[in-house]
Parts: structure tokens; C-alpha cells; sequence
């Protein structure tokens, strides 16, 4: 049985694992079993062919498991679970980690779970032959010794914390099993870089991004559709068709095909810039401070400090490649990063990145050219995790207080040229294809809180946003633009009369048309979990269910789609709460 898919092998939204979760709704009403069980039975067994798709939505099914009305749902979800533990020991361990970072009893008073998590670990061991069981816990135990070590050097002092970090890492014994788990079922830690790791001291506790040296398959996922798609025409004013910013890209990826900006490490040497992620990251536990990470200061001919760089991944890959012993004398070999976590609660950072995955996979299914960067988040508890850091970023708050920029327009012109050269034309193309995914996706799963700490550049141009801690049913009263559209971002657009933002207008058109024609799959994710569930985005109840499906529009006509879409995007250009939510957070939290 093939318990791990090619990521490119994309599967519909139609695929059996949602049938399995429609079906699962539909007994999670009911305290009787439907008459027709069989075919729920028979959807369990077809699930078993979605083994990536099924990963991806496993703490969906262990919540479903657990708090749902009828007994015999949960024991055939759970026996589904059970079967596909017993043949990967990955999957084991995820499926352990969503069960120990389950709703407990505590979040939901008013509802008995199925079974207490001690019993379906208990279950989850007998299945596990013996010769895997070892392999089982010594891969869990690597990770939780890096959160026990996260959570130590929190109560460390915070000057003392980096060189105490590497210390440690230096004494980590890591067997013959240990895995970092983001990048598929197929790899080993064989060592851990300590010089390159990173602490982020932050108010509350003391997170930490490890490199570590991995030999192995790394599975990536693709950012581009496979098929061609319809490029807009620009024409000009002597009736001269003009190449578009559309064409630009499309051009790029032809180019590139594989190889554009990766957010999944994988050792390909494609060159991006480092580093702000991480400090936005840093920014789930702290939104206000940034942290120095990989920059270095360019000195001119007389010593004279310039502008701060930082280190690419590639930069650290070669440094750590001419170090080490394995990069000669193995095939498969890499260096890759993970940000470790304790003290802190990451389920809803958990759902908001599946929903940007379901996402994505729904514009490269549709064909529509544009860029999202879905990175993993996994909650191994109720307040731990692992997060896959987004390769080489810098947040556009950290690039204006490192270089003292006032506006991003000018880091565009210092890092990739003036407009209309090359350099500059091929950045903002990618800046227009991130920006309109990311904008649909912003005003879809209602997210705030859209700073510049938790919004980022990569060296190629194109923007990403991270943090879901507000969305659906949880925000700021003050943030009522549909999504963030700046005189910031109008400026690299070239202005609202401009060729590139007709451009902007139709990727936001075919984008939110492509979710429109799949709203299913998404609304039917949130329904599964809102009922009950304790995450602070299903506040609302109800009312963040139907909003969130109201927002796709979905009985509305194409041309009445195309109509709301352009109106979202004229009452967000410079609005005036984005502006004073942007001022708010430069006054109080010195994010620039």
C-alpha cells in the first residue's frame, strides 16, 4: 500500500478523504448510525489511497473522532487511522501528535470525548509491530527533546541563550531515527549545525530555528499550475498589443520551470534571500521585536558600513556542504531548517496553514498564475510545535528599520533595479502574482492583524503572509478593508491607472472565481471543526460558518463574482483603517 503521494500529484477536491469527511458530517448530527454505514465503511478503505491528503487532514479526523454524536464514526475513522499507522511510523507519530494536542476535556466542558487520549495512544502502540516500536518513540523523542530544550533555555538568561543552544545541540544524541518531519517520511537527521542555529528571544519563551544536516528524499511542493493559462492583453494607445506583467510571469515559469522560489528547503540551489521569516515568526510569540539572524554588513572601498544582506539557504547549504564529511561521500544529502516551539499553542496556526494548502492546490488545479507559499505547522501538543520555516524572507518591517527605507518601492529599485530594466520587471511580476493570491486568500479566511512584521519579501519579489492567530471569526474591529493594498504596493504596481494593476484586477478575478467554483472543500473543513472546537477563530459560532461560506459567494453568477471582486479591491486601495492600523502598530510596537 502507498502510503505517500508525489505532492504534485494533486488530488481533486472531489477525491475520496473529503466524500469521507462529507460523510463524516453527516453522522456527526446524529447519534444513530445512517442505515447505509456501508458506504461510509467503503470510503474508509478508498481513503487509504489518499495517504498524503489523509496526513494533511489528520487533526481534523482525530477532533472528528473524538467529539462527534455516533460511536460508530469514531471506531471507523479510527480503525482508518489505526490501518495506515500500522504501515508508516511517520504517519504513527503524526497521527500520536494529533492526538496529544487534541481539544481535552477542559477546552470542551459540555462534551465527553469518544476516548481519553491515553487510550488512543495506548490503541496506537498495540498496532505498531515491534520491530517499529523503538523507531516510533525514539522519533518522537527527538523532537520533544529539542522543545524540553526550547522551554529550558527560556528560563535561561537571555544573553547566555545562544551559546548554551549550541552547547546542548553539540551533546543531542540523535540515533538512528530521527526525522524533522516537514519534509516527507523519507529522510534522517544525521547531525545538527549548531553554528548556524538561531535563538529568538522573545517576552515569553525562547523558540529556536535548528539546521541539521539530512540524507534522504525532501519532498517539495509545486508553486506553479502545470497548464498553460490564459494571459490578460494590455494594448496600448496606437492599438499595439503590450506585453503584460501576466506575460512576464508566465515567462518565468516557463524559464524556471521547477526551480522558481521554493518555500520548502530542498537543497536546489536556487538562489532567494533569508532571514525576517524568522523574525516574523518570532512575531507569534512576540509581534513587536525584531531579531538578527544572518545579517552581515557590506563595507565599502573605504569600510564605510552600506546596506545590511543576509545569508541565503544556499549560503548556509555551501558553508555546511565544504564542512562536512556526508555532503562527499552521500547522494542524497541536504541541509534543512525547523523552527521548534514551546510554551505555546499552534493549533490554529495549524488549521489557518491547511487552509491556505486547500487553497493553493485549488488555483494550480484551476490553472490561475498565482504564487502562494503554504508552509507546515505542526502542534506535537497542546502548547508545542514545529514549524517549517518560508525559505529565504525577510519581513518588510525589518528590511525598512535595518535599511531605512520609507516605503518598499525602494528596496525594490536598490535590490532589483530601476522600473522598466529586467531585473525590476521580473520582480514585480512576481510581486503582482503573490499579491493577488495572497489578497483573495486574506479576505476569504478573514484575516487581520496584517502588519508589516507578519508580511514578507523574498529576493525574487514575491510578498507572503504568515500568522493566522486572527481569522475567520476572530479579529480587530479596527481592520475593515477587505484585504491589505497600500500606497506601498500601489507604488510597485505603478499606480492604479497602470497596465500592471489591470494585471492585479484580473489574477484577484481568476483567483476568487477559482475558490468560488470550489468553495466545498474549505467550507466543509470549517464545519467540521466548528462545531464545538475551542480555537479562538470559531468564536463567532454559527455566524463564522456562514460568513465564511457568504464570502465565496457561492450562488452568485460569474459576472456577479467578477463585479464583487473589483469592488473589494477599489474600497481596499489605501484604506484608510489599513493606514491607521499600520500607524497604531509603528506608535505602540515600533513595527515600521
Amino acid at each position: 500500500m502507498k502510503h505517500w503521494i508525489a505532492i504534485d500529484e494533486y488530488q481533486p477536491v472531489e477525491s475520496v478523504t473529503y466524500r469521507l469527511l462529507s460523510a463524516v458530517n453527516e453522522f456527526h448530527s446524529t447519534e444513530d448510525p445512517d442505515p447505509d454505514s456501508l458506504k461510509l465503511q467503503e470510503l474508509v478503505k478508498k481513503s487509504a489511497k489518499t495517504a498524503l491528503e489523509l496526513e494533511e487532514l489528520l487533526p481534523v479526523l482525530v477532533y472528528v473522532l473524538l467529539y462527534n454524536k455516533s460511536e460508530f464514526c469514531s471506531k471507523a475513522i479510527w480503525l482508518l487511522l489505526l490501518e495506515q499507522a500500522a504501515s508508516s511510523t511517520h504517519t504513527a507519530v503524526l497521527l500520536s501528535w494529533c492526538i496529544e494536542s487534541s481539544p481535552v476535556s477542559e477546552e470542551i466542558s459540555f462534551v465527553s470525548p469518544w476516548k481519553k487520549v491515553d487510550e488512543l495512544l495506548a490503541d496506537l502502540e498495540r498496532v505498531i509491530s515491534e520491530a517499529e516500536l523503538e523507531p516510533f518513540r525514539n522519533k518522537r523523542g527527538f523532537i520533544r527533546d529539542l522543545q524540553n530544550l526550547a522551554s529550558w533555555l527560556s528560563k535561561q538568561p537571555k544573553n547566555e541563550r545562544s551559546v548554551l543552544l549550541k552547547s546542548r545541540l553539540r551533546q543531542l544524541e540523535l540515533g538512528q531515527d530521527a526525522s524533522f518531519f516537514l519534509y516527507g517520511p523519507d529522510n534522517r537527521v544525521v547531525n545538527t549545525v549548531a553554528s548556524e542555529t538561531v535563538v529568538f528571544n522573545t517576552a515569553k519563551n525562547c523558540p529556536f530555528m535548528v539546521w541539521a544536516e539530512v540524507l534522504g528524499t525532501i519532498e517539495r511542493q509545486p508553486l506553479s499550475p502545470k497548464e498553460p493559462f490564459e494571459r490578460s492583453t494590455t494594448v496600448s494607445e496606437n492599438g499595439e498589443r503590450r506585453k503584460s506583467v501576466v506575460d512576464d510571469l508566465w515567462m518565468s515559469l516557463e524559464r524556471t520551470a521547477t526551480g522558481m522560489s521554493e518555500f520548502v528547503m530542498d537543497g536546489d540551489p536556487t538562489a532567494e534571500t533569508s532571514e525576517d521569516f524568522f523574525t516574523a515568526f518570532a512575531k507569534f510569540m512576540d509581534p513587536t521585536r525584531g531579531c538578527s539572524i544572518f545579517t552581515r554588513v557590506d563595507a565599502d572601498s573605504n569600510g564605510a558600513n552600506s546596506k545590511k544582506k543576509t545569508d541565503t539557504w544556499e549560503d548556509i547549504n555551501e558553508r555546511v556542504r565544504i564542512k562536512s564529511k556526508l555532503s562527499r561521500t552521500e547522494l542524497e544529502w541536504s541541509v534543512v531548517p525547523l523552527i521548534v516551539k514551546a510554551n505555546d499553542d499552534l493549533r490554529q496556526e495549524q488549521l489557518g496553514s491547511l487552509l491556505v494548502s486547500m487553497f493553493h492546490k485549488i488555483f494550480i488545479a484551476q490553472n490561475v498564475p498565482v504564487w502562494l507559499a503554504p508552509y507546515r505547522v505542526i502542534a506535537t501538543g497542546v502548547d508545542r510545535g514545529i514549524i517549517e520555516p518560508v525559505k529565504n524572507t525577510e519581513s518588510i518591517a525589518r528590511l525598512k528599520s535595518q535599511n531605512k527605507y520609507t516605503s518598499i518601492s525602494q528596496y525594490f529599485y536598490d535590490t532589483f533595479g530601476e522600473p522598466g530594466t529586467a531585473g525590476f520587471v521580473a520582480a514585480q511580476s512576481n510581486f503582482v502574482a503573490s499579491l493577488a493570491g495572497y489578497s483573495v486568500l486574506s479576505f476569504v479566511m478573514k484575516l487581520h492583524d496584517r502588519h508589516n512584521g507578519n508580511i514578507l519579501l523574498d529576493n525574487e519579489g514575491h510578498i507572503i503572509q504568515i500568522d493566522f492567530g486572527f481569522m475567520l471569526g476572530k479579529g480587530h474591529f479596527f481592520e475593515m478593508s477587505p484585504f491589505k493594498l497600500t500606497r506601498d504596493y500601489l507604488e510597485i504596481l505603478g499606480g492604479t491607472d497602470s497596465l500592471v494593476f489591470q494585471d492585479f484586477r484580473k489574477l484577484c478575478e481568476q483567483s476568487y472565481l477559482a475558490l468560488h467554483d470550489n468553495y466545498e472543500a474549505p467550507t466543509l473543513l470549517v464545519r467540521t471543526l466548528a462545531n464545538h472546537c475551542p480555537y479562538d477563530c470559531f468564536v463567532g459560532g454559527d455566524s463564522t460558518l456562514r460568513e465564511f461560506e457568504e464570502r465565496f459567494k457561492p450562488k452568485a453568477s460569474k459576472e456577479e463574482c467578477i463585479a464583487f471582486i473589483n469592488n473589494l479591491i477599489d474600497a481596499s486601495v489605501d484604506n484608510w483603517s489599513t493606514n491607521m492600523y499600520d500607524r497604531w502598530q509603528r506608535a505602540f510596537n515600533d513595527i515600521l
